[in-house]
């Protein structure tokens, strides 16, 4: 028994039929598929990297199809990450809960052709809070401490960005600002 077999016995009992199931349909789909358990769920690899994967959670199961983003497949891409599920069909609870075996075979064999493509990274500009003003005078009045704040990564800058700005007293404030000071000063 491998380690993709053994986390679909240990899993609910609920989630079995729908595991196996999906495990078959990707064998069927893909016959050189490599199975791996990687951050603790299933993984198919086919030449080196993710085709696709499973997962089941307390209540629900869940695939993911790795190039879904490329995919230029509306059902797919409306169902991704961050929308219903972790993975690209929902949340799956019951065998009827899946897409036809057909649509299934059909994502994997298009994920197949997709090998060796990588999924471009998201154009879209950063976020950018705005500046509160507390925080806009204190850099200003404060060179040294704004130039290391200039060279946190922006994820960074906005952390402490949203931080001051979070803040609804002014005793709140400075003392965040103090933190920010001590932080980078140090």
């Amino acid at each position: 028994m491998n380690a993709v077999q053994q986390y679909i016995e240990q899993s609910a009992p609920f989630a079995r039929p729908i595991l196996l199931h999906i495990r078959s349909l990707v064998l069927t789909a893909c016959p050189e598929v490599e199975e791996h358990i990687k951050w603790n769920m299933p993984f198919f690899m086919f030449k080196g990297e993710p085709l696709c994967s499973m997962a089941a959670f307390k209540h629900h199961c869940a695939v993911h199809i790795h190039k879904a983003s490329i995919m230029n497949d509306p059902w797919l891409t409306d169902r991704l990450i961050g929308k219903t599920a972790m993975g690209n069909f929902g949340k799956i609870t019951h065998l009827h809960d899946l897409p036809s075996d057909e649509q299934i075979i059909g994502y994997i064999h298009k994920a197949m052709s997709l090998a060796g493509i990588k999924i471009p990274r998201s154009s879209k500009p950063k976020q950018s809070l705005a500046m509160p003003s507390a925080l806009h005078q204190f850099l200003s009045e404060n060179p040294t401490i704004q130039q290391r704040f200039s060279k946190l990564a922006h994820a960074h800058q906005q952390e402490h960005i949203r931080a001051i700005a979070d803040a609804k007293k002014p005793d709140t404030i400075l003392r965040r600002l103090d933190k920010l000071r001590e932080k980078l000063m140090s």
